[in-house]
This record gives structure tokens, sequence and C-alpha cells, in this order.
């Protein structure tokens, strides 16, 4: 393991990374993070957690294969096998015979999946209406237009890569 320069953290900022240029982005991070906990607390009393809301929100929209819902929420087989055998546990999503595909299989969500959904949404959304509202209209416009700016720069970052 590399030993941190004497007088220097070991979590201190790479050389050439000054902590102004990392400042804002940190901020960002951070908040996102304080975001992601207070959405997690939202939909616990559900007994869900964030993955579970967009499981259900995906496999809401039009009943899902398995795999599509990995890739869809970024997830390897076996992360997916775990998130399903758990909603299918608490009755929130139940596995059906593919229609047109005897081996294969399609989830959909249950009524006390539905309703499960709906719950947890309100919290979501009476949080983030909470929090934008007690933003100024300042921060607000400075909100959207940086977080407009980042998806820009990594989108075009993105297409870099794959070309």
């Amino acid at each position: 393991m590399d030993e941190a320069e004497p007088g220097r953290s070991a979590l201190a900022l790479p050389r050439g990374l000054s902590r102004f240029s990392a400042g804002p982005l940190e901020e960002y991070r951070r908040s996102v993070a304080a975001l992601m906990r207070e959405a997690r607390r939202a939909v616990s009393p559900e007994g869900m957690g964030t993955t579970d809301l967009r499981a259900l929100y995906v496999t809401g929209a039009h009943p899902s294969r398995p795999s599509a819902l990995a890739r869809t929420l970024g997830l390897s087989p076996a992360a997916a096998t775990q998130l399903i055998d758990r909603l299918e546990r608490r009755g929130f999503v139940r596995r059906a015979p593919h229609p047109n595909d005897r081996r294969g299989t399609v989830l959909t969500v249950t009524p006390r999946g539905r309703t499960a959904y709906r719950a947890a949404s309100r919290r979501v959304e009476r949080l983030f209406r909470e929090l934008t509202d007690e933003m100024s209209p300042e921060g607000l416009a400075a909100l959207r237009t940086g977080a407009r700016e980042v998806a820009e720069i990594l989108a075009r970052r993105s297409s870099r890569a794959a070309a």
C-alpha cells in the first residue's frame, strides 16, 4: 500500500487538482449523498430501498424480463436476482411465464407493489418539493444550470469515448 507523503493525508487531492477546482464538485457529491440518504429514509417505511423503488417503476411501466431489468438498473444478473427475490417475497412483484418464450419469465407489479410504490413515491416527491421550496430562486436556477452543464459535459465525454 502506498504511503502518504509526510504532512499529506492519504486522502489528499491528487497533485495538480486544486481545492478550488475540486471544491464545487465535492460539494455537489456531498449534497447528492445527503439527498440519497434522505430518499432512502423516505422509502424505508414501505420496506424498500431506492433500487427497489426504481425496479417497481421500471416493471410497472411494462412487464419486464429479469435480464432487461438488470440492464436498465445497471445491476449484475446475480444482484438483479436478489432484488427480484426480495420484491417477490414482499409480494411487490410476480414472476410469470413469458407469453412468447417458454424458457423465459416476465415480472409484473402486483397490486400490493403498486400501492407501496405510490406511497414511497409520494414521500420522495414531498421531500424534493420541500427542498426546492426552501431554495432561493437564484439557488434553484444555479442548480439547474450546473446540473445541465455537468450532464452535457459527461454526455460529450461519453460519446467521444464510444467513438
